[in-house]
């Protein structure tokens, strides 16, 4: 059988060993409810803020400012429903992008049927987004900011520490859906200056189910899910402790080694990218001269078809995506590169190649081969048409 070769981190990182050792060591001794009084809930407590005290550090946060959700799609649903619903303000204008994930835009619909009204940026050509155009679209009655640290489809880093710092002084609430950049990107709150940051365990080699929010301490905020009062009565249902451990144990293991995975990452994003530009010199790399990710290649092959693309890729070992984790199940356009381009031949070939660090250069050597097969027969096809 083929050694399959995983490129779709930036949809879920491989579990890692470390990881899994720690919940099943933690799921072989747990049968506490982390609300009981009694021992057994008090350590399965312990556990709880011990993960909180985790991500708090980094995040550069106060342990209390930390609320575990069931992962980065929950998580941004209570970013921007929690405080509107608690604001006591006339304000009805929100200002995002229209290249957030789609549990961030699905949202500013629902909103916007409810009165709210909502500006998305533009990116422009390259895919970069802009602190000047947030400055434009603001006015007095702007209520939420709401932009992505990082694209989850292209990878490029957006201007958040200058978004923060233009809102400094006016005040409208400031989100970030960190989900890409949690982890992998020095994510300090204080420099973003956000008042709400979104994360998610598995993209960092987390399990799961498992994310949460950052609420800055005093931002106002009703929460979705009522009942107990779990998460200081922010959000309500029984602490998943095992997923918890899981995040504790993949932050512990991640990043004190932040930086030498994300070197190792751009040594083979590099290769990667100069490997499919020599093979196809046609081939555009979305936001190759601004500053992105390490993690995720964004390609475009002019006339290939990306769909055809990710299947015989996968038959021949290799996982990659054409989108969004949450829709790329569906055979629409990424609304991302739709957004970049109205090219038909660069928004239909472009797929998304994302890495992790326990991926070899001989891994990228292979997968490049595997590529140059699958492009030859792709050819080969195209001229029996």
């Amino acid at each position: 059988m083929t050694r399959r070769l995983y490129l779709d981190s930036a949809a879920s990182a491989p579990l890692s060993q470390r990881v899994r050792q720690a919940m099943i060591d933690w799921y072989a001794q747990d049968t506490g409810n982390p609300s009981s009084p009694h021992r057994d809930g008090q350590r399965a407590r312990i556990r709880v803020e011990e993960t909180h005290d985790a991500v708090a550090a980094a995040l550069h946060a106060q342990s209390r400012e930390i609320v575990f959700t069931s992962g980065g799609t929950e998580a941004n649903n209570q970013a921007l429903w929690g405080p509107l619903r608690a604001l006591d303000t006339n304000g009805r204008h929100i200002i995002s992008t229209q290249v957030e994930h789609p549990s961030v835009l699905r949202p500013l619909e629902a909103l916007r049927e409810q009165g709210y009204e909502v500006t998305l940026i533009k990116p422009d050509s390259r895919g970069a987004l802009s602190a000047n155009a947030v400055a434009e679209a603001l006015r007095p009655d702007t209520v939420l900011v709401s932009m992505m640290w990082v694209n989850n489809e292209t990878g490029i880093i957006h201007p958040v520490k200058e978004v923060g710092r233009l809102l400094k002084d006016h005040p409208a609430l400031w989100h970030t859906d960190a989900v890409q950049a949690f982890g992998k990107l020095d994510t300090d709150i204080e420099e973003a200056g956000c008042d709400l940051l979104t994360f998610s365990a598995h993209k960092i080699h987390g399990p799961k189910g498992v994310g949460g929010l950052y609420l800055k301490h005093g931002t106002p905020f009703r929460p979705l899910l009522t009942g107990g009062g779990q998460e200081a009565n922010r959000r309500a249902g029984t602490e998943n402790t095992g997923g918890l451990t899981g995040l504790k144990a993949a932050l512990d293991a991640f990043l004190p080694q932040r930086r030498k995975h994300y070197d190792h990452v751009r040594n083979l994003q590099r290769r990667f990218e100069e490997g499919i530009t020599a093979m196809v010199p046609e081939a555009h790399i979305w936001g190759a001269d601004i500053e992105r990710s390490p993690y995720i290649t964004a390609l475009a092959l002019p006339g290939y078809d990306n769909q055809s693309l990710l299947l015989n890729l996968d038959m021949a070992g290799v996982s990659v995506s054409v989108g969004s984790a949450c829709s790329s199940g569906s055979i629409n356009a990424s609304h991302v590169i739709r957004a970049i381009s109205d090219d038909p031949a660069l928004i239909n070939g472009t797929i998304r190649v994302s890495y992790h660090p326990g991926l070899s250069m001989a891994d990228v050597e292979e997968a490049l081969n595997r590529f140059e097969s699958v492009l030859k027969r792709q050819e080969a096809w195209k001229k029996t048409k």
